[in-house]
């Protein structure tokens, strides 16, 4: 739709970084409404990944739209802005469907526009050299790293309201690169 932004979240399986960044995205209230495309290679992730998107976009009162999708060209296609979530137990997913991690670069970089933006979060690696980097958000360790799957469960299921994680990433470095107040190249 051309009076939507399109937004990519590519690895939408990386559930504690998945979260922040939906809640982030949720309360992202720009010029246009956004078309968030959700991306995973496994069509169970991105069935999660959607149904924790509708309930914090609801809670937030957002009306983005969202599609999931597992086939790559599809989720990059008219994307204007991609974000990364991509973590190393994604390579190894990768490497069990027989896309190496070069071939994957090397098939983002052709299906994106030539003035699409990347930012891979979490300071983890971008699938492209020219990505933007941010450390934000903080992801969990230990316990809480385990038990986080069992929260966005409660979070899609409404047993719990997703206040607290909607209050602590109302304001990211995420909506500032959506807003172009960071540079592409510079890494905070």
């Amino acid at each position: 739709m051309a009076d939507r932004r399109r937004v990519a979240i590519i690895g939408v399986g990386n559930l504690p970084v998945l979260a922040p960044v939906l809640a982030s995205v949720a309360q992202y209230f720009g010029e246009r409404t956004l078309e968030v495309r959700l991306w995973d290679p496994s069509s169970e992730r991105v069935d999660v990944a959607q149904c924790l998107a509708f309930r914090l976009f609801r809670a937030a009162g957002a009306m983005h739209k969202v599609y999931g999708d597992t086939n790559i060209a599809d989720a990059l296609a008219g994307a204007s802005d991609v974000v990364s979530i991509l973590d190393p137990d994604m390579l190894t997913r990768f490497s069990q469907v027989e896309l190496a991690l070069d071939q994957f670069r090397s098939r983002i970089s052709v299906l994106l526009s030539e003035d699409a933006r990347i930012l891979s979060v979490a300071g983890l690696p971008g699938p492209l050299p020219t990505s933007y980097v941010t450390s934000w958000p903080t992801v969990p360790e230990g316990a809480e790293h385990r038990l986080f799957p069992h929260q966005v469960l409660r979070w899609i299921r409404e047993d719990e309201h997703p206040f607290e994680i909607l209050a602590a990433n109302e304001k990211t470095s995420l909506s500032d690169w959506l807003d172009g107040h960071l540079d592409d190249r510079v890494a905070i």
